[in-house]
Formats: C-alpha cells, structure tokens, sequence
C-alpha cells in the first residue's frame, strides 16, 4: 500500500484507476490514505465471477479540479480472464457507449492485445484482439500512440512474455478537447502491470512551443529514429487523419531524443576536456600506454564530434530564413498551383495582378 501511496502523489493525477486492489471491501478512510490531499471523491466497483480474486475497481478523482462547462465521462475496465465471461463484458461496454455519446475516455486492463505486434512472441488471441479492434473501429474511438515502452504487462519470468495489455482510448470528440494528449508507460514498481498516466497538457508546466533543429538532420541515427517512432504510432481512419496524428505526436518523441542526445552537452564536454587534460598531464611524466593513448584519441574525437553539432546547431539558427515569411509563403502555393495549370478558386484578377508584380520585385525565375 505504500509503494502505491507514494506513486499516487509522485504523479498528483487528476483521476486516478485501479484496476486490482485485492480488496473485498473499501472505505473512505483506505482512500483517504491512499490520496495526496482532502479534496477527492472515489467510488468502488466489488469484482464478481472470475475475477473475484483480484479484488474491486476502484476509481479516486480530485473533487477540487473537475469542475466546468464540459460534461465527459471516464470509464474504468476490466476484461475477465475466462472465456465465457468475456462476450459479457464486450456487450457491457457497448451498452456504456450507447448509454453515453459524447465524450468518453476508457481505461484499464483490457486483457487483449489489438495485433500481433503488440506481443514480444507468439500469436495473440484472435477472437479477443477482434473483440478489441471491432470495438475501436465501431465507435471511432483514437488509441494514442505508447510513450516509454512498447508493452505494459509481464509474467515477470527470466525470459518474460511482455503484453501490452493496459490502455487509453478516446472518443473523438473527447481527442479534440485534449488534443495534445499522450498516453505513457510509466516504469513497474508494484505489480506485473506498468502504470500508465493520459497526459492531456504535456507542456503545460514550461508552455513552450515545438522548435525543430536543423542540426538533428546531421545525427547519424536521426533518420533511423524517426522511422522507427513513426511506424509504432498506429491510428485507424483516413489516410490525411493517419497522417496527421502522426506528424502531431512526432514532436513528443523528438523532444524526449533531442534531451537524451543533447541536453546534457556541456556536462560531457567539461567530462571529456577534464579527462583528456588529467592525460595529457600524465602523458608529462612518461609515455601514455596504448590503451591510454587511444581513450584520450577517442574523448578528442568525440569532443570534436559535438563541437561540430553546435556549429551546426547555432548555424542554423543565426541564418537569416530564405523564405520571406507573409510574402512568399502563401504564393509558392499559389505559384505552384498555376503551374499544374489547376484553378484557384475565389481569385480575382485583381490578386492575380498582385502576384505577378510581386513574383517580378523577388525576381522569381
């Protein structure tokens, strides 16, 4: 209880779900105990049938903080285990989206794994993963894309059956109210289960704004990453929405290799300049052996390599930008548009004037 206690106010959530208290029973006061401060509500659901052993639902919010114009509903699941008993809990959870149509957020332990891929060996259950998919594709509901792990569950072996079993799923309505919204595997501390948190506002401590570095074009790895981050996000829908949800949440995977590969800079150069010169002291009283020798080639090599970054990196940014922003932006569109012989609608003769004066001014070839 105090490993959980202590997860609960590191993260100071909003709503909190569990899905597996081992608990018959609960009160206020095993609440109260459990919460980071003294403005909550919470309610209890007893496990009945299969999952009678894993204990109650149990669902802790802050009474201080939902408080507003928007109605939204959180729902918190758990799929049995036996075969039976799981056709009834598919059938519950659609009555729960009839019941409510506007925005919903599901989440917990659905014991099912959408593909294959989302298993690190064997076959997932066919009839469950449909069970899954048919239930996300029915009601249009967006599966965020998992940040800080592929996978949420392990039978905690030597070599481990790893599942990703636990997940948040939006409605449209409710991805559109929180846009920025991610869902991430937070590291397992107390169960077989990793926690997982729904960021709505991942910026809203600092509030900054995405910035993309020309520098990381020169990475070795940038290209790789990028592939590799942009093929685990998976969404359903049409293409441009695939598309767009993508490149959306890219930014979230770049900030966090952006502060691995280049947050700590000045650290590992001061690291790299102070062992290199406890070398080259040591290297006055006598001859370097090889080994020696090369790890101070290496560190000079490696300071080279991220000095060369930063030039880059400032480069960059010192350039003056070759696009004329507010004149040429919005006439490449234009230009381009002309010259695919397409019609552009809603434009007069008058801004056709404009544009060939301006095109004539930047001297446009």
């Amino acid at each position: 209880m105090t490993a959980l206690k202590n997860l609960i106010f590191n993260q100071k959530c909003i709503v909190c779900m569990i899905q597996e208290t081992k608990m018959k029973k609960m009160n206020k006061w095993l609440v109260k105990q459990l919460w980071y401060d003294a403005d909550f509500d919470w309610d209890y659901l007893p496990s009945v049938g299969s999952s009678g052993n894993s204990g109650g639902m149990l669902t802790i919010w802050d009474s201080s903080k939902l408080v507003n114009n928007v109605k939204w509903v959180v729902c918190n699941l758990y799929s049995p285990c036996d075969y039976n008993e799981r056709t009834v809990f598919w059938e519950d959870l659609e009555e729960v989206r009839h019941w409510w149509g506007g925005p919903i957020c599901f989440a917990g332990d659905w014991n099912a794994v959408r593909c294959d891929a989302e298993r690190n060996r064997g076959e997932a259950d066919s009839r469950n993963s449909n069970f899954l998919n048919n239930f996300i594709y029915n009601h249009e509901l967006v599966d965020l894309p998992l940040v800080g792990g592929s996978f949420t569950w392990s039978d905690m072996h030597t070599d481990p059956l790893l599942c990703r079993l636990d997940r948040f799923l939006l409605s449209v309505d409710l991805d559109n109210m929180f846009n920025e919204a991610i869902q991430i595997a937070l590291t397992r501390v107390i169960s077989d289960h990793k926690p997982i948190r729904l960021v709505t506002k991942p910026n809203i401590q600092s509030k900054s704004y995405f910035k993309f570095e020309n520098s990381w074009l020169s990475h070795k790895d940038f290209v790789k990453k990028v592939a590799e981050w942009w093929g685990m996000m998976e969404y359903q829908g049409q293409a441009s929405f695939i598309f767009f949800k993508k490149l959306q949440n890219l930014k979230f995977f770049l900030k966090k290799w952006s502060m691995e590969e280049f947050g700590g800079i000045e650290k590992k150069k001061k690291e790299l300049t102070e062992k290199i010169a406890g070398l080259d002291q040591k290297e006055e009283g006598g001859k370097l052996p090889e080994a020696e020798f090369e790890e101070r080639m290496k560190c000079n090599l490696e300071l080279r390599r991220i000095e060369v970054l930063e030039a880059i990196k400032w480069h960059s940014r010192g350039n003056p930008n070759e696009f004329r922003w507010g004149i040429q932006i919005p006439l490449i569109f234009i230009e381009l548009l002309m010259e695919e012989g397409k019609e552009i609608p809603l434009l007069s003769w008058k801004w056709m004037e404009k544009i060939a004066l301006i095109k004539t001014e930047l001297n446009w070839k």
